[in-house]
């Protein structure tokens, strides 16, 4: 049964200029560049309020599939991983340019079927006519053997066929690589 009448309601710092819920959890993105976490089982009080990791407007905002952090969007051509745990490492890339000229990240999404990639990926390659891609899953020692835990660092190839459209919106980019679509992908052990 809806309801017609509010539960909540909150003062924030500036406009809401974005917004996303993954029930419990709910980020707001605001004008002063300020990012306002609440959990919805204790609507009453903000959880966190986080300054933005980088300089301008945040355009689009979208919650990590396991609540633990989000992904912000901006006018400046850049997104911004941010976790809620602070021993993880946060950072930004640039994207959306051509040239000189700079698009806004204008909406962020996940995917429900495709989840995080558990391990690195840290060698891929097209073959000769773009029609075939390869990429490897795998422990890359970057954090040493003290780290290295081979009951859950598979190795895995994996080869993604690109099809017509896989390039929608990426420009000169070619064939994205999706690694949990049935019958899209062959996965082989070393």
């Amino acid at each position: 049964m809806s309801q017609h009448f509010k539960v909540k309601s909150c003062c924030l710092p500036d406009r809401c200029y974005a917004l996303a819920v993954r029930y419990p959890l709910m980020v707001v993105g605001t004008a002063d560049r300020n990012l306002t976490v609440f959990n919805l089982l204790k609507p009453q009080t903000e959880s966190m309020t986080i300054k933005s990791p980088l300089e301008h407007q945040t355009r689009c905002v979208a919650a990590f599939p396991d609540k633990k952090g989000f992904v912000i969007g901006l006018i400046e051509g850049k997104f911004a991983i941010q976790h809620f745990d602070f021993l993880q490492e946060n950072f930004s890339l640039e994207c959306h340019r051509d040239g000189n000229e700079i698009y806004s990240v204008n909406s962020v999404n996940f995917h429900p079927a495709m989840s995080r990639c558990n391990q690195p990926i840290p060698c891929s390659a097209f073959n000769k006519d773009g029609s075939m891609f390869a990429y490897s899953v795998c422990y890359d020692w970057s954090r040493g053997a003290d780290n290295h835990d081979p009951k859950t660092a598979e190795t895995r190839i994996f080869i993604h066929l690109p099809e017509q459209g896989d390039d929608k919106g990426l420009g000169k980019r070619k064939g994205r690589a999706r690694e949990r679509e049935p019958g899209r992908n062959r996965s082989r052990r070393q």
